[in-house]
């Protein structure tokens, strides 16, 4: 009995939504039998040409459903000739179950991010979907989808050069964070037996060499504080910076839910950090009760982007020849703490930190100070 091929076929069928979105459908004819079931992409019918059976344009969208489609066609016709079947029904039920399709990498992304949503802050689930999207946007550049087993380590060395180009930097901690993220969904996608072990699991992220921290010492910071501009909004951002010189709580945070406590005739300040949750415990000094009284304990509110433009303008009004942005005043703070003694777990506490090697690393300054000080003790 001569073996006659199906034939695989595909057409758009609409979704009936206000956005007038049509499914692209395969369909399988075996010897006058159908049996049709979705692709799971959607298209605009003017997008679709018929006759070719494909998306319009050259565009990486457009290229991804052509390489989409001609796998499909491909799969089932290999899987065909090497199973018995009568009906087209048939063949794509025996299809669908020996093969069921490996989930993609980003349906695994979307999954873990389903998953912590409501475990995690909104700051975080906001940059984990910014990784999802440009992971999308780099599936889109290759014209590629992504499984668990073709996001290898070459790729992933792609992966960070497009993004470094995208980007306009050099900042190749930010691309691998990218790529540990992607493994991290990856991993537990493996705990729960949802895939097999994958080339990236022996990944590890690159890090630029670390930075010079840059801080205001005592001096910067007195002269800043002298400072008396006759401007409003100079004035507001001068004592909003001097904050947070003097309590280490970073600008997300200024106008966060912190509370003031007394402790054996100390003032306390604590509250959890947006970012990561984190409580912190901050001494308040006297510099900074005095901001908060001159407010009323209502601190006035600026977004990010003019507060460190005001801030640099401030820098060069004081003769503070140093790029300084919100963050500065953190580095400041810590610097500060450091050279007074203060224990770094205790600094690391103070700013909310989970680890100390991040407060070391990147918020301590080199302040001679403290060294000065523990040689006279030692003398």
């Amino acid at each position: 009995m001569i073996f006659k091929m199906p034939k695989v076929s595909f057409f758009l069928r609409s979704d009936n939504n206000k956005q007038r979105t049509h499914s692209i459908y395969c369909r399988i004819t075996h010897k006058r039998t159908t049996a049709e079931f979705s692709t799971g992409e959607k298209l605009n019918f003017k997008e679709w040409d018929q006759k070719a059976q494909k998306m319009k344009g050259n565009s990486p969208k457009s290229q991804f459903i052509k390489t989409l489609l001609e796998t499909t066609a491909y799969n089932l016709k290999t899987f065909a000739l090497s199973n018995e079947f009568t009906t087209a029904r048939e063949l794509f039920q025996l299809y669908k179950q020996s093969s069921a399709p490996e989930p993609t990498l980003l349906e695994l992304v979307d999954s873990y991010i389903s998953a912590v949503q409501n475990k995690v802050k909104e700051g975080t689930i906001r940059n984990h979907k910014i990784k999802r999207q440009n992971l999308k946007d780099y599936q889109d550049h290759r014209s590629i989808v992504f499984f668990p087993q073709n996001f290898n380590i070459p790729e992933s060395e792609k992966f960070k050069t497009w993004f470094m180009t995208r980007a306009q930097t050099n900042n190749v901690t930010s691309a691998c964070r990218n790529v540990s993220f992607y493994k991290k969904c990856l991993e537990t996608a493996l705990k729960k037996g949802e895939i097999k072990p994958f080339p990236l699991l022996h990944y590890k992220g690159e890090k630029d060499p670390l930075r010079e921290t840059i801080f205001l010492t005592m001096d910067e910071l007195d002269k800043l504080d002298k400072f008396c501009p006759e401007n409003k909004q100079l004035r507001q951002i001068k004592d909003l910076f001097l904050f947070q010189c003097y309590t280490g709580i970073s600008f997300g945070d200024i106008w966060g839910k912190w509370e003031i406590k007394q402790h054996d005739n100390e003032f306390i300040i604590f509250g959890t950090r947006n970012k990561n949750g984190q409580r912190f415990y901050v001494p308040l000094s006297q510099q900074a009760l005095s901001i908060l009284e001159k407010y009323e304990m209502k601190l006035p509110k600026y977004c990010n982007a003019p507060y460190n433009r005001i801030l640099k303008e401030l820098a060069v009004l004081c003769g503070i020849e140093k790029r300084i942005t919100s963050h500065t005043a953190r580095k400041t703070f810590a610097t500060i703490q450091d050279a007074l003694g203060w224990s770094r777990e205790s600094i690391a506490k103070m700013l909310g930190h989970k680890s100390l090697a991040t407060t070391e690393n990147y918020y301590l300054g080199e302040c001679e100070v403290r060294i000065l000080e523990e040689m006279k003790k030692a003398g």
